[in-house]
């Protein structure tokens, strides 16, 4: 898996091959304040090893989670040519 960096200098990170974890997490990182239920999103961490070794946090809302399911369920040579 590769990541690529938006920054000044657009470079692609190789991540260690897999994602380290998935949950499901709720969308502010502190407690509402008036205790009303707020809307979840999926939270990756992936390792990078190349160039550099970091830890990528990546979130997922349900719309991006739902678009990346229908992409490749219209087209599912993405997985084949992987």
């Amino acid at each position: 898996m590769f990541i690529r960096s938006q920054d000044l200098a657009e470079h692609t990170y190789g991540a260690g091959g897999n994602i380290e974890t998935t949950t499901i997490v709720p969308s502010t990182p502190g407690a509402t304040s008036n205790g009303a239920s707020e809307p979840m999103r999926m939270l990756m961490v992936m390792e990078v090893v190349h160039p550099v070794h970091w830890t990528v946090r990546a979130f997922v809302d349900p719309a991006d989670l739902r678009r990346m399911v229908k992409l490749v369920l219209m087209n599912p040579g993405l997985i084949c040519a992987a």
